[in-house]
């Protein structure tokens, strides 16, 4: 049986590595539908490292976890012949969702340095690709295009 949480289209994804837990018998799991939850939880396994002054820890290590995606895709491409993203093998999808998992441990960690919420981020983000559209510069260059 399957994790509950787990959406249904991406339950086999991660059927053999969630435990069979629900959030009564665990409360300190996050509710992953809330991404705010899911920072705050992050700063619970922070260790001594990740939660020090240093900003190059959190952004060097995030940097190497986006290298491993972009590493294992080039490696589809290479040894599969792989050049588009619904011909990915499942087995490797679930390799690269946990990489992306990654990434995202990095990006909470540092927002959460930085005294941001990942909803604050998200809005910011839809602001600003919200009026590049509108402006019909998407597809331009420049961080303030």
């Amino acid at each position: 049986m399957t994790d509950p949480r787990l959406p249904p289209n991406f339950a086999h994804l991660m059927a053999d590595d969630v435990p069979n837990m629900d959030t009564e018998e665990c409360p300190s799991l996050p509710d992953t539908n809330n991404m705010d939850d899911y920072q705050n939880w992050v700063g619970t396994m922070m260790g001594k490292t990740a939660d020090g002054p240093r900003t190059a820890y959190l952004s060097l290590k995030g940097c190497g976890e986006a290298g491993e995606f972009a590493e294992k895709i080039g490696k589809l491409e290479r040894d599969q012949g792989i050049t588009e993203w619904d011909q990915i093998p499942p087995d490797n999808v679930k390799a690269l969702a946990k990489e992306l998992g990654d990434r995202l441990w990095y990006i909470a960690a540092s927002a959460r340095k930085l005294g941001l919420t990942l909803s604050m981020i998200a809005l910011m983000n839809v602001l600003k690709l919200t009026d590049r559209k509108e402006r019909d510069v998407l597809d331009g260059s420049g961080d303030d295009r």
